[in-house]
């Protein structure tokens, strides 16, 4: 039969053990966060690269003007849709404030008028 004070020593060494072990877990997921941030500088400096190099292509490439075709085709579409929208969304905003306006004077004449 293990005695009280042999079961609290193992017990103390199991938390230890426990204890040690965390750290080493946590000091492997630094590292391997390290890497990963290493790993998605590098993927970030060959992103840059390749865009400098698309950026010198469409700049020497006179071909094209310049565009990315579909793309730019896609982007000027999307611009137009939003310029649309904006112009209808205030239209709409003036057209209801026009119409609180006359609803407000309506009002107040009829509450004028009592």
């Amino acid at each position: 039969m293990t005695s009280g004070r042999d079961a609290l020593s193992q017990i103390d060494g199991s938390i230890a053990a426990a204890r040690r072990a965390l750290a080493e877990a946590s000091d492997a997921a630094m590292t391997d966060a390290q890497t990963l941030a290493e790993l998605d500088q590098r993927e970030i400096g060959i992103f840059h690269g390749l865009a400098d190099i698309r950026l010198m292509h469409l700049q020497g490439d006179g071909a094209d003007g310049g565009s990315l075709g579909d793309v730019d085709l896609k982007a000027e579409a999307l611009i137009a849709v939003h310029e649309r929208t904006v112009a209808d969304l205030a239209a709409a905003r003036n057209d209801a404030a026009r119409t609180l306006e006359r609803l407000e004077s309506a009002r107040a004449e009829a509450e004028a008028d009592t």
